[in-house]
């Protein structure tokens, strides 16, 4: 491989053995590898998956039964990093970079672009290790997180560039994990804001919408929200909330607006199609992302906050990690310290209640929505591709 051949760069193989993904639904993360997909392809890289998921052996119950499902699924995707390399063996006569979707034992793609002599790049997305065990309460047992930690480790130091969500997740790598600044691309999430250009416009809810949109999650802080709603209700607020999206916490927040007294006055609306989004987003009077403290970095890039930035609403978000970033209080945004159920309800009964301080907010933050775009994000992303080309060839 010649200098002048490691630059060219058409064609991008992804790679990636999580489980979690479920690409044949529109939301998350799916949604948006498929718009980097389609952005990258308009730039001329082509891109092509590899990816095999076998179906998780079902667990029913007893501790017994969950260790030996937990193992099972170590070695299953071991198991499927040898499956993948059989699927990309006819793609990579011209396939130009590897990149691997990080999960907690992938090694498929650090192990194809050795074996092909291949550029490779990693994107972390998030840190399955610190999520497991700070933000589920999950023990993965010394063994699998031992196994877990070799393949982070081994994958951090053969990548020719690793792509992050945020600061935080890039200072997390290169404190923790001894990655070289240099080797870091920051790329944060994005949204697709023509969605939102084509909306006919939309009048107001009535009463006004407080609205939450996302994975319901105890890290999200929707307990908080519900108790600060309950505050505004109690004062004679007149105002309604929804939360869209659906998760492992939902009974446990209905069972809390119930105990609230807040039937009647929140809806929880479930998962919702994607392409519905934007149409309820607009139409919102407020949006909320009240996440807490947490035992864990700060280091998600939250989609929600840029689709409550494309749909030109006032924000209410804790001042935390890359909200803060992103978001500048009493510009963008009003900023709260995160947890504080007193600072969050004030913050949206100021909101509901001065009209002039809703639209100047929401006017800057769409501005401000236009440099996160999916077409920025895979220029961003192929000038990653470009450092990893450079740094591979001889």
């Amino acid at each position: 491989m010649t200098l002048a051949t490691a630059r060219v760069l058409r064609h991008v193989l992804y790679v990636t053995t999580e489980r979690w993904i479920d690409f044949t639904k529109p939301e998350g993360v799916p949604v948006h590898l498929m718009h980097r997909e389609k952005q990258l392809e308009a730039l001329g890289v082509r891109v092509s998956w590899a990816r095999y998921q076998r179906r998780l052996p079902k667990v029913r119950d007893g501790r017994i039964k969950e260790a030996v499902g937990k193992a099972r699924e170590a070695w299953s995707t071991l198991a499927d990093s040898r499956k993948i390399a059989t699927i990309a063996r006819p793609l990579m006569h011209d396939v130009d970079v590897v990149h691997e979707w990080y999960s907690l034992y992938g090694l498929a793609g650090m192990k194809l672009a050795k074996r092909y002599r291949k550029p490779f790049v990693l994107e972390v997305d998030a840190l399955l290790l610190e999520e497991y065990k700070g933000l589920q309460g999950v023990s993965l047992g010394r063994l699998r997180e031992g196994a877990a930690r070799a393949c982070l480790r081994a994958n951090l130091s053969a990548a020719h560039r690793i792509i992050v969500r945020s600061r935080v997740m890039a200072d997390v790598l290169t404190r923790q994990w001894r990655v070289p600044a240099s080797r870091i691309s920051v790329i944060p999430c994005a949204l697709d804001l023509e969605k939102f250009r084509r909306l006919p416009p939309l009048p107001p809810e009535n009463p006004p919408a407080v609205v939450f949109l996302g994975s319901l999650q105890p890290w999200h802080g929707c307990e908080n929200l519900l108790e600060a709603f309950a505050r505004l209700l109690k004062d004679g607020v007149n105002a309604r909330l929804s939360i869209i999206g659906d998760g492992k916490q939902k009974p446990q927040l209905i069972q809390q607006a119930v105990q609230l007294g807040l039937e009647g006055h929140v809806t929880f609306h479930g998962s919702i199609e994607h392409e519905r989004i934007p149409a309820m987003l607009v139409r919102a009077t407020v949006t909320v992302a009240p996440y807490p403290e947490l035992a864990v970095p700060f280091y998600f890039s939250p989609m929600k906050m840029f689709e409550y930035m494309g749909a030109e609403t006032a924000i209410v978000a804790s001042r935390i990690g890359q909200l803060a970033e992103v978001l500048k209080d009493g510009e963008s945004a009003l900023l709260v310290k995160p947890g504080d159920v007193g600072q969050l309800s004030q913050a949206i009964r100021r909101l509901l209640g001065d009209p002039a301080l809703r639209q100047r907010l929401a006017r800057r933050a769409r501005a401000d929505a236009e440099h996160f775009t999916y077409p920025r994000q895979a220029e961003a992303v192929r000038d990653a591709y470009r450092q990893a080309l450079e740094v591979a060839a001889p």
